[in-house]
């Protein structure tokens, strides 16, 4: 398989049909989180650094902004983002049977694919969130045996704390660091599973088989590209930090130069940031998800051409 060629490749449909950007910033929007503001329970607090008083209406006015994002989330997440996945998926395939892809045909065959990328998505995701929570309540246990046995450490010589916390902890980060791997392991199966959705137009849970078995007959390839997209994604993330750190900083700056003494205005203006921070983070996340998404897509199709080049011979 020429890597090479499939990294090279996905370059240019980023750049050949930008229509897809559109289905990226879904997909960025999806996976870069903002959190909202904390107001604090007590909006009178005096010490020696703070001595504000938020409004009353500045915290309707939140309440409002969490509640809009979080409904545009929802939908995002639970329609647009299995839309957009299948949308992307089938654009590189008619882009390489020499078709002429569209944002409508994109449209199209993404919503063709949704119940399915959605029922992908649950049969994974569900088990794999609810064995997370019973596995880290396991790995919690001894701590939590500890302090409702003794409530509390007190009394304990810091020698002993520092040895029990140690032992205490250590299974906690044993089963962090299986979650760690099992989620390393799970993400190739699932980018697999989603291209022989779309691509070989199978039903779920057989689209979920063909993806591990595609994994595990090409085990070699799929690691080698999995392990080149860490690379780039650590790479574009240095590269983002370069841009942001310095913008945010410098804003931030700005703006507490400016209304240092009225925090109801400081936080009138993090308010209205949000959603246009959400959107641009989003974008940012959008460019890398569309660059990762059309490698596994060429990367399957090349698997696909070598298994019949195989079966001709």
């Amino acid at each position: 398989m020429d890597i090479g060629r499939i990294f090279t490749r996905s370059l240019e449909l980023m750049w050949q049909y930008k229509f897809l950007w559109i289905f990226a910033l879904v997909m960025g929007l999806t996976s870069a989180g903002i959190s909202g503001p904390n107001f604090s329970s007590q909006f009178n607090r005096s010490n020696n650094l703070f001595d504000f008083r938020v409004e009353p209406m500045l915290v309707v006015f939140a309440i409002i902004i969490g509640l809009v994002m979080a409904l545009m989330w929802l939908g995002l997440i639970f329609y647009f983002r299995f839309v957009a996945r299948g949308a992307l998926v089938d654009t590189v395939r008619a882009a390489e049977q020499q078709m002429q892809p569209t944002l409508r045909a994109a449209w199209q065959s993404g919503r063709k694919f949704y119940a399915r990328l959605l029922g992908l998505g649950l049969l994974i995701n569900v088990p794999l969130a609810l064995g997370s929570i019973i596995l880290i309540l396991l790995g919690l246990t001894p701590l939590l045996t500890q302090i409702i046995a003794r409530r509390g450490f007190g009394g304990m010589a810091a020698r002993d704390f520092m040895l029990y916390m140690l032992a205490t902890l250590l299974p906690f980060g044993c089963v962090i660091a299986c979650l760690i791997i099992l989620g390393v392991v799970i993400h190739p199966i699932y980018e697999m599973a989603v291209r022989a959705i779309v691509l070989e137009d199978l039903p779920t849970r057989q689209g979920l088989r063909r993806g591990i078995e595609r994994t595990r007959a090409q085990s070699g390839n799929v690691l080698v590209v999995y392990l080149l997209l860490i690379g780039a994604r650590f790479g574009y993330g240095m590269l983002t930090a370069l841009v942001m750190v310095p913008l945010s900083v410098f804003g931030i700056i700005g703006v507490l130069g400016i209304f240092r003494d009225n925090w109801n205005a400081l936080l009138v203006i993090g308010l209205l940031a949000l959603i246009p921070l959400w959107l641009f983070v989003g974008a940012l996340e959008g460019i890398f998800q569309l660059f990762e998404s059309n490698v596994w897509t060429e990367a399957y199709l090349a698997m696909n051409q070598k298994e019949r080049d195989q079966a001709t011979t």
